[in-house]
């Protein structure tokens, strides 16, 4: 079972098989929908600039593409304008799924 290995070891798992396998890091990420809907991941993916989808939302994607279908950045950020705000001025959080993980989802969940 899955929980007899530690976060170290799933990490490394996740890093060195799952990753390239084209697995989900976790429940918030689509990996394949990303790969999907995002042609920039699938050419660096292709061309080994990234090992997964979810390596190139971290390096940057997240900018510009949402990380699951269930979710959309513009949406999120149009419906709270003071949370661009916050990413943008203060820093405090990256894009505006940051700011659901962290704070929204407890709202809506």
């Amino acid at each position: 079972a899955l929980t007899s290995f530690s976060d170290r070891e799933l990490e490394h798992w996740y890093k060195t098989e799952g990753a390239p396998s084209g697995h989900s890091p976790n429940r918030y990420f689509n990996e394949e929908w990303y790969r999907m809907n995002c042609s920039e991941a699938a050419e660096a993916i292709a061309n080994g600039t990234c090992t997964s989808g979810f390596e190139h939302y971290c390096n940057g994607g997240y900018k510009h593409f949402s990380p699951h279908y269930l979710f959309s950045e513009r949406y999120y950020l149009k419906r709270y304008p003071d949370i661009a705000g916050q990413t943008q001025q203060s820093g405090k959080f990256v894009n505006g799924y940051d700011h659901f993980l962290r704070h929204g989802i407890q709202k809506t969940v």
